[in-house]
């Protein structure tokens, strides 16, 4: 199923607590460092959900989680927009956690403080017009935000899959360039970026919308 209403009240407990945690630290409440990049990306059929198969044009961002400072472990993130993907200026976003895959359990994946040497994963699945789907990168060849900087370009793979099926190639992405700071500073990423045919399911993604909400409006816009 989609992700449910919200209660009124739960709603406004999320919006507020992600904008304190933005205004405590001055910082976006989660993912507060990160570099964005430019690139490009070829979706294929498999992954037609997040935009028509071919060339599309992407913004990435590479990100600590909670902000730790390297080498200390933290739910690294990849947050990924296919620019346009559904019409002018209706971009599908993906936003990715440094998870692992139980292999008993096939696909129930678990977030995960990481060296960076685990992959990442939607760990939530989203509500597609053939059912449920999870997304999945693989370990990048990047270990730090600062070797992404240094590997350009760099090639993510983004595969998709049923909760308990194989996986299929989504789309390869190529970051290519940096973005600039001040540019970097307007872009926020939002898993409710996204279409109808291609959505967040369920309680914990109806709260990321007010969290995403609320630590926006408090935090400072900064890359």
């Amino acid at each position: 199923m989609d992700a449910p209403d919200l209660p009124r009240w739960a709603a406004r407990s999320a919006h507020r607590l992600f904008g304190t945690v933005a205004k405590l630290r001055d910082a976006r409440g989660l993912h507060p460092k990160g570099t964005t990049f430019r690139g490009d990306a070829q979706i294929y059929p498999a992954g037609a959900a997040l935009g028509p198969p071919g060339s599309i044009d992407v913004v990435a961002r590479l990100s600590r989680g909670i902000g730790l400072p390297h080498p200390w472990p933290d739910f690294n993130g990849i947050a990924i927009r296919f620019v346009d993907a559904h019409g002018p200026d209706r971009h599908q976003d993906v936003l990715l956690t440094a998870s692992f895959s139980a292999p008993v359990l096939r696909h129930t994946i678990f977030p995960w403080p990481t060296f960076s040497v685990l992959g990442y994963s939607s760990v939530l699945t989203f509500g597609t017009e053939d059912g449920p789907r999870v997304l999945r990168v693989e370990p990048l060849a990047a270990p730090t935000l600062d070797a992404a900087v240094e590997s350009l370009p760099l090639t993510v793979e983004l595969r998709i899959a049923e909760p308990r099926a194989g996986w299929a190639p989504a789309a390869t992405v190529v970051l290519r360039e940096v973005v600039p700071a001040d540019e970097a500073a307007v872009v926020r990423f939002d898993p409710w970026t996204t279409t109808v045919t291609f959505r967040p399911r369920g309680i914990l993604n109806s709260l990321r919308g007010p969290a995403y909400a609320g630590s926006r409006e408090a935090a400072p816009r900064r890359p």
